[in-house]
């Protein structure tokens, strides 16, 4: 027999469950009223626990006052030096400034200038350029942006670098027998001075950019004997130089310029270890190299590499051979 919903509320089925079985209790208000009383129990604690969070985090703050006021203020209390500090005072601060030292002595002092700093300069004397002919006559010629160094004396034989050292900054130049006036006075200035060639005077004039002692330079003039040029051309030799990739070449350069500076035995051995790793890796490329074309010989010996590599693309396969020596 099918009871619906207005069947089973006139019966009484819903009031059971509003009014606790047929007590008449308000079972609903007695569970939340439980549940109040509950919650407000725990709204105390959580109020009690924020209230000695706030306290805890004002005594960190006053902790770390007393600390910095022990170690800073009172802490300089204990020195007998914070009882006897002395003032220096000038008749003109704005060309003169002085502090003093609890250790100096008293009284008046006079400070006399004798000379400015001024920037380091270098004033040449007149060069020219000299040239001798078969008869063995020299002859004096005027001395232009474009003359060789080779023409004012510097040997080009050897292996001759110009050192340029201003401030914290290094320049060298390398004199071969290409080398101009107008190549030595760039690279004083790629060292940061101040630099010019008067064709007329026939004089470089050379200054510093800042003064005092931050204006300090040198030029100076390494040679290599004949000795020590053939020694450094077989080093070049021995890891194929002129086949090494740029990248290479500029490390090669770098190890021999390193060599020429070296003050003891240890940067021959840095050098001696870094030329190694390049020709064994060198040597390790021109093998994987040689294995490789010997390989597309052998599989394709009547072939051009077009053809091997258009054979390649219909069968599906790579025309190259990964190979690694070690």
């Amino acid at each position: 027999m099918r009871r619906d919903k207005g069947f089973l509320e006139r019966e009484g089925y819903y009031a059971l469950r509003m009014t606790g079985m047929t007590s008449g209790l308000d079972t609903d208000s007695i569970v939340s009223a439980l549940m109040e009383a509950q919650t407000t129990k725990k709204t105390k604690v959580e109020n009690k626990k924020t209230k000695l969070e706030w306290t805890q985090n004002i005594w960190t703050g006053l902790n770390k006052k007393l600390y910095s006021f022990y170690t800073d203020s009172a802490g300089k209390m204990r020195f007998q030096s914070s009882y006897q500090t002395k003032k220096a005072a000038s008749s003109d601060a704005s060309i003169l400034t002085a502090t003093a030292q609890s250790s100096a002595s008293s009284g008046s002092y006079t400070v006399k200038v004798n000379q400015l700093a001024a920037a380091q300069y270098v004033t040449s004397a007149k060069v020219s350029a000299k040239s001798t002919d078969a008869s063995g006559k020299v002859t004096e010629s005027k001395v232009t942006s474009d003359t060789k160094l080779s023409a004012l004396g510097f040997d080009t034989e050897g292996d001759t670098t110009i050192e340029i050292t201003a401030g914290e900054k290094t320049i060298n130049l390398n004199v071969d027998e290409t080398t101009t006036v107008r190549d030595f006075v760039n690279a004083l200035k790629d060292a940061g001075l101040n630099a010019s060639f008067d064709e007329k005077q026939g004089r470089f004039f050379i200054s510093a950019k800042e003064s005092g002692a931050d204006g300090k330079f040198t030029i100076t003039s390494k040679t290599m004997t004949g000795e020590q040029v053939a020694a450094q051309n077989k080093l070049m030799d021995s890891v194929d130089y002129s086949n090494l990739s740029s990248g290479d070449q500029d490390t090669v350069k770098k190890i021999l310029s390193d060599l020429k500076n070296a003050q003891d035995t240890s940067a021959a051995a840095d050098a001696e270890k870094s030329l190694q790793d390049i020709s064994d890796r060198t040597a390790k490329e021109k093998a994987t190299e040689y294995i490789r074309t010997s390989l597309r010989m052998i599989c394709f010996p009547s072939t051009s590499t077009r053809q091997m590599a258009r054979m390649a693309t219909v069968m599906h396969i790579k025309p190259e051979i990964s190979i690694t020596v070690k």
